[in-house]
């Protein structure tokens, strides 16, 4: 009779409670979303594209490419400190990076809405 390996079966166990927790509770982000986020930060920072406290954004990469650009969402954070209604989180922005080409785009300044290319890139 042949025995199991339970070395290899509680391997599994073991990766499964990280995949669950993972999906659960988004202890698994990519460190290239990190990244992609602290950048959105510093070009929101650097070209000024907002007159909201930076502890009152936070950031939401979208899933699909637009135009070969990753998206980033910028939304308020509505709290007792930052204001607003505690119910909603309104996007403020979105920021636009070509990680091929380092260009960046953005609706924070258009009077129409559309991504467009930020003063002094």
């Amino acid at each position: 009779m042949k025995q199991l390996n339970h070395t290899r079966t509680s391997s599994h166990y073991v990766m499964m409670l990280l995949l669950l927790g993972c999906l659960f509770f988004s202890g698994c982000a990519d460190a290239g979303e990190d990244e992609l986020i602290t950048k959105a930060k510093q070009i929101t920072q650097k070209y000024k594209l907002t007159e909201i406290k930076p502890d009152c954004l936070t950031y939401e990469i979208q899933a699909e490419l637009y135009e070969g650009k990753r998206i980033i969402d910028a939304r308020e954070i509505h709290s007792t400190t930052c204001g607003g209604d505690l119910n909603t989180s309104p996007r403020a922005f979105s920021i636009g990076i070509d990680e091929k080409t380092g260009e960046i785009v953005s609706d924070a300044k258009s009077l129409v809405g559309q991504l467009e290319p930020l003063d002094g890139q």
